[in-house]
């Protein structure tokens, strides 16, 4: 039985907008994976140039894609979410349309994932590469989430979380369920990671199986303003007093986990102690509606 007549094990949703330079890269990283019980699906955010050519001409030859174009923008946090729902296996992970995965990151992280059913989230340490595939750092991943309780690991990720490599990785796709998807805001992956801890743990593989490039077009390179027409273009994400809708996100993760009543308390006291040392931070959005200061990773 092929995976077109059952539910893989695992699926990759790979949202694209505009991605003719790189995302035949991206797709050819992911085809050429050891580990072969996937689905791909690419959600094509009413791209204007050759992207849906070069996406469906890959689809003709490869039964587990399934492609899907929006008639129009619908954001990136939008198109993001999508895909999710879209997908049936029961391990799931997002693929950039510009970084490539080396051909061992999904078996390696199913490994982790069916081994330890307390660990919900599987992802590699990481190179940087520039539009040309150079490396230009080899990145040292200082997220931690291996702690034993929810709480204490709800605080590892708010401390160590830098560059949300780990947005990238393999989850459980029950605990992505129940932790819920990215918020209409700037740092959305990053209170999704964090709520997504106080389900399980997460584990750094030491090797360096994920590029992630970096160019101008990226998302890290565009100024706030622009970044949050770029993930949601109907202009419904807050651009103001974003500092304190981030604490606001991360007590909300909180509070709809299924935790004890003493632990949630735990949690709102923790929050509450960030933003009294965030405070001038805090009144600067009051007074200026400042943006500046929350910066997301890039998304198509």
């Amino acid at each position: 039985m092929s995976t077109i007549d059952r539910n893989p094990r695992v699926s990759i949703g790979m949202p694209v907008f505009n991605g003719e330079p790189f995302v035949g890269e991206a797709l050819r990283g992911i085809l050429a994976q050891t580990y072969e019980d996937f689905e791909l699906l690419v959600a094509d955010n009413a791209s204007t140039d050759r992207t849906s050519e070069i996406v469906r001409d890959f689809a003709a030859r490869d039964p587990r894609i399934r492609y899907v174009r929006h008639p129009q923008n619908i954001g990136a946090i939008a198109n993001f979410n999508y895909l999710f729902p879209a997908s049936r296996g029961e391990y799931f992970r997002w693929a950039g349309a510009d970084d490539v995965s080396l051909p061992t990151y999904v078996q390696r992280c199913m490994d982790i994932l069916d081994d330890d059913p307390g660990v919900v989230l599987a992802y590699s340490d990481t190179n940087f590469i520039d539009d040309r595939g150079k490396v230009t750092l080899e990145f040292e991943d200082s997220l931690r989430a291996d702690l034993s309780t929810p709480p204490a690991r709800f605080r590892q990720v708010f401390f160590t979380l830098g560059r949300c490599h780990a947005i990238w990785g393999l989850m459980r796709r029950k605990a992505v369920t129940r932790n819920g998807l990215f918020g209409n805001f700037l740092s959305h992956d990053n209170v999704f990671l964090t709520g997504l801890a106080l389900y399980g743990r997460f584990v750094r593989i030491p090797e360096r199986l994920l590029l992630r490039r970096f160019h101008d077009a990226a998302m890290s390179n565009i100024a706030p303003p622009a970044r949050i027409a770029h993930l949601d273009p109907k202009g419904s994400t807050p651009s103001e007093l974003m500092g304190w809708k981030r604490y606001w996100e991360h007590w909300k993760v909180a509070a709809r986990a299924p935790l004890p009543l003493s632990d949630k308390v735990r949690l709102a006291a923790f929050v509450a102690r960030i933003m009294i040392m965030d405070r001038d931070r805090l009144f600067r959005d009051v007074i200026k509606g400042d943006v500046l200061q929350d910066a997301g990773v890039r998304h198509q």
